[in-house]
């Protein structure tokens, strides 16, 4: 009688002990979403410095038209569009701002009258005009900012004969023409025997036509 009121109060402990207990859950098929929204972070582009005392080719440009008739005179023509003076040789800038070449290509010595002691040779396609001659008198002018000025009139001819100036010249023909120049921010930086201070010198370029007439 006593076993079977111990085994009787067991089995109530246990029904006990197993209503207690907590039912485990169940993992869930699904994770549990994000409350915070993950935002990307955008790089910014670096602000580039401007290079101190450079001039873009554009800040000082020529001054002339896309095409001429066959013989109407070519003025040579420049505009300073920078915000510092430029120098060209009012003279003869001719000699020491420009150079002219054709659409040949051919490397032509230079017009001497009487032979050199050493001959020199132009640049593929390069010739010399008239006013491009009698190279002896520097006079070095600034071009202000917004100033433009008239250099020369090329008279579309080339020289073919120098003795301190253009003894006999000749015609060009019809055809595409350059004309290239050099110009310095610097004082006295394009004249003879100059030692050009780097970044000084500005180099700009034009091309043409002369049509036929």
């Amino acid at each position: 009688m006593r076993c079977a009121f111990m085994v009787g109060y067991l089995a109530l402990l246990l029904l006990a002990a197993c209503a207690q207990a907590t039912p485990e859950t169940a993992p869930s098929s699904s994770p549990t979403p994000q409350t915070s929204e993950i935002v990307p972070t955008i790089p910014t582009v670096p602000t580039v410095p401007t290079k101190v005392g450079t001039e873009p080719e554009w800040k000082i440009s020529f001054n002339m038209k896309d095409e001429y008739r066959l013989g109407e005179p070519v003025e040579i023509g420049i505009r300073n569009g920078s915000d510092g003076d430029y120098y060209y040789q009012s003279t003869y800038p001719g000699c020491f701002n420009l150079k002219f070449f054709d659409g040949s290509n051919v490397i032509r010595p230079y017009p001497n009258a009487e032979p050199a002691r050493t001959q020199i040779y132009l640049l593929p396609g390069q010739f010399v005009v008239p006013e491009g001659t009698h190279c002896d008198l520097i006079a070095e002018q600034p071009l202000e900012p917004g100033q433009s000025v008239a250099l020369f009139t090329w008279g579309q001819h080339i020289c073919i004969k120098d003795r301190w100036g253009c003894m006999e010249s000749l015609p060009v023909e019809s055809g595409e023409y350059l004309v290239q120049g050099e110009f310095s921010n610097v004082k006295g930086g394009i004249s003879p025997g100059s030692a050009r201070e780097p970044g000084s010198v500005t180099t700009i370029k034009w091309s043409f036509t002369i049509q036929p007439n």
